[in-house]
């Protein structure tokens, strides 16, 4: 009786914090599209608060509904190795990634948080499909603060039941979480300076940066501020139009191309052909037959395998600075 009384409890913690709470954060983060904010640093904001309330919500109403006195460690534990899978997990990413903000391991990584995966795509996700790297390196705080919310809200309301016989331990593990926090804030910000130190660019007027204001470079928007040409191309694609896709960086590049070279699209349509899912988005979108071409750094290992295993044939075609990789799906003449 004991070990089934047991099992129902770890199953109502663990589909409260990984199912319940991430779903109902999501169905909140909709004001994110209501004032569209998704993508940027306040659709972020948006989401965290959502998660704190949702988390403290659940966590106070679970803490009601404890009929039994329990102990700290037995009756939080659940929600405790949560808290600490989620920083392990961050941490991991951030060790990997070794300064890289641009790495996949931050892309991938995310997936290992379950649902909460869902609550973070649809924080950071910008008009573009795509999401800046400047944020996904500290998304893993939004199932982290969703965990901890609802289990200081758990704790205070039923310690305020008087239903928390022993608390031994608690400051353990409060410095065991803060100490962990640290690690990371110290990481990120050794690894930001890091890398701002070893730069070869700091001037904005000249560098590419890694994002830029949606629309800006969009092909066939009205004072874009991509590149015309100065005379008539020699190639006209009326229709057939190959699937461009690629990295932030040369969106402008391509997006000059298609807006040049294709005819027959406009604002509204032209946006199936054209499209910036980021390098490792792109690689995805090429090997399942999404995209024709894409503008993109060389592949891993790993994409190689990938793409051998759905039998794509890569043609790779150098150009200054960047590679481009043809996926010969269609024959352009």
């Amino acid at each position: 009786m004991a070990i089934i009384k047991s099992i129902k409890f770890w199953l109502a913690e663990i589909v409260l914090l990984v199912v319940v709470l991430p779903i109902l954060a999501i169905i909140f983060s909709i004001f994110n599209i209501i004032f569209n904010i998704a993508g940027d640093i306040y659709g972020l904001i948006a989401t965290l608060m959502a998660t704190i309330l949702v988390g403290c919500a659940t966590g106070g109403i679970r803490g009601r509904f404890i009929d039994e006195r329990e102990r700290f460690i037995p009756g939080f534990l659940p929600a405790l190795l949560l808290i600490f899978y989620s920083l392990t997990v961050w941490l991991i990413m951030i060790i990997v990634a070794d300064g890289d903000f641009e790495s996949s391991v931050f892309y991938h990584g995310i997936q290992w948080f379950g649902l909460y995966s869902a609550l973070i795509k649809s924080a950071l996700m910008t008009e573009f499909y795509e999401i800046s790297s400047s944020r996904v390196i500290i998304a893993p705080v939004i199932p982290f603060v969703g965990f901890l919310s609802y289990t200081i809200m758990r704790f205070i309301t039923v310690r305020q039941n008087n239903k928390l016989e022993n608390v031994t331990g608690w400051r353990s593990i409060v410095l065991l979480i803060a100490a962990m926090t640290i690690a990371i804030s110290g990481l990120l910000a050794w690894q930001t300076y890091d890398r701002r130190e070893r730069r070869v660019v700091n001037d904005p007027a000249r560098e590419i940066t890694e994002s830029f204001e949606p629309g800006t470079y969009d092909p066939f928007t009205p004072d874009n501020k991509l590149t015309a040409l100065s005379a008539s191309p020699g190639l006209s694609l009326e229709n057939d139009w190959p699937r461009l896709n690629g990295a932030t960086a040369v969106y402008p590049v391509y997006a000059s191309a298609a807006q040049a070279l294709y005819h027959n699209l406009d604002v509204d349509s032209v946006w199936k052909y054209v499209r910036c899912d980021r390098t490792p988005g792109a690689w995805e979108k090429l090997i399942h037959g999404e995209a024709d071409i894409i503008f993109v750094a060389e592949p891993s290992a790993e994409q190689k395998a990938s793409a051998r295993a759905q039998g794509v044939d890569l043609h790779f075609y150098p150009l200054p600075a960047r590679l481009l990789f043809l996926s010969r799906i269609r024959i352009i003449r």
